[in-house]
């Protein structure tokens, strides 16, 4: 099973965090955004936890990989 951690809560980051959170080969252990009101609905809607240091969320050590969906 591979840990991914989501960075961004915007159009492109809700679109890729439920579809890690669907596949049965990854779990979704995190979603990132520094704003709040953001996050967190998204988080608390899949089941996982929502931070607002992005850097924070790629060091943990469930995270194997990152999924980036921040605006360029």
């Amino acid at each position: 099973m591979v840990g991914i951690a989501v960075l961004g809560a915007g159009r492109i980051g809700k679109i890729h965090a439920a579809s890690v959170a669907a596949n049965p080969k990854a779990t979704l252990v995190a979603v990132a955004d520094p704003f709040p009101d953001a996050v967190e609905p998204l988080a608390k809607s899949l089941g996982v936890e929502a931070m607002n240091d992005c850097m924070a969320a790629i060091s943990r050590p469930d995270v194997d990989a990152v999924v980036i969906g921040t605006p360029t």
